[in-house]
C-alpha cells in the first residue's frame, strides 16, 4: 500500500505519553504512512516571555499556547524546507 501523503508532522509533547507515541508508530505504517516525523518542539516549558509576546497576545491558557506555537513550528518546518 503506498501513501497519498508526502510527509506528516505528528504534534507530540516531547517528554511523557510514550506509550501514546509508540501506538503512533505502529499504527501510521500499517495504514501506509511512512514518511512522518513529530515536533516535539514547543512544549509548554518552551512558551518563553519572548515566544508568548511573538505569537500570542491576551491568551494565558498554557495548553492551548503549546498546541498552537507547535503548529506554528511545523508551519515553519514546511516553509524552510519547501514541503
Amino acid at each position: 500500500m503506498s501513501s497519498f501523503l508526502d510527509h506528516v508532522f505528528i504534534i507530540h509533547v516531547s517528554e511523557g505519553y510514550e506509550e501514546r507515541r509508540q501506538h503512533i508508530d505502529k499504527h501510521l505504517p500499517e495504514r501506509g504512512i511512512t514518511c512522518f516525523e513529530y515536533m516535539l518542539r514547543g512544549d509548554i516549558k518552551d512558551l518563553t516571555p519572548e515566544v508568548k509576546a511573538k505569537y500570542f497576545k491576551g491568551n494565558d491558557n498554557l495548553p492551548e499556547l503549546s498546541c498552537a506555537y507547535k503548529h506554528i513550528l511545523v508551519y515553519e518546518e514546511i516553509v524552510k524546507r519547501n514541503i
